[in-house]
């Protein structure tokens, strides 16, 4: 017996499961996903998102799960939290995915995640993965961890944040003992201010 996909006619594991992976063609969309430059986990959250499976409540609904369906982050309307306005079309998505154009180029008038995604020029997805690459070496990780005070000692721990260099802000702190016991916390909306 002679097996043809093989130059020397003999069978090999190799061969067989050459033919096996061929399947079908690849989808430029989903051969993204699997770039060195990305870790798994992003991989996995994309290929969840472009099946539209992430656990928002427009699909959270077709399981019978009730819940408000709005999106807080758009300030003047909410509207439907949906995966392609949190992803696309919503307030917050149109600014993040607008820092993106200045990388990569513009991109052509998407309504959902998936054209968003087609519409990228066609090489600047591995541009811009090899851009990440590159950044993710040079990014230092510290690890910040929360100290005792001296023995009779009171520790302040504070911060604040706004939505916008001006727009809605706020803040907290809370009070611990040396051992770290919860004392008082407090938190007090700001207003409109900048994010100093």
């Amino acid at each position: 017996m002679i097996w043809a996909s093989t130059n020397s006619g003999a069978f090999t594991i190799s061969s067989a499961y050459q033919i096996v992976r061929k399947g079908g063609t690849v989808s430029r969309l989903f051969a993204s996903l699997w770039h060195r430059a990305l870790p798994s986990k992003i991989s996995f959250f994309m290929l969840r998102l472009l099946y539209g499976r992430l656990p928002l409540m427009d699909v959270l609904h077709k399981f019978k799960v009730l819940g408000l369906s709005r999106c807080f982050c758009c300030s003047l309307n909410p509207s439907p939290g949906t995966i392609n306005h949190v992803f696309c079309t919503g307030e917050m998505a149109k600014q993040v995915w607008g820092c993106f154009e200045g990388l990569i180029g513009g991109f052509s008038a998407a309504f959902t995640v998936r054209h968003k995604e087609i519409s990228l020029p066609d090489n600047s997805q591995v541009d811009f993965f090899d851009m990440i690459a590159w950044l993710r070496s040079k990014i230092v990780i510290w690890e910040v961890c929360w100290e005792c005070p001296d023995q009779s000692v009171v520790k302040l721990n504070a911060d604040g944040c706004s939505k916008g260099n001006l727009g809605r802000s706020g803040g907290g702190g809370l009070f611990r003992d040396f051992d770290g016991r919860f004392i008082l916390g407090f938190s007090c909306w700001f207003g409109k201010a900048t994010s100093l």
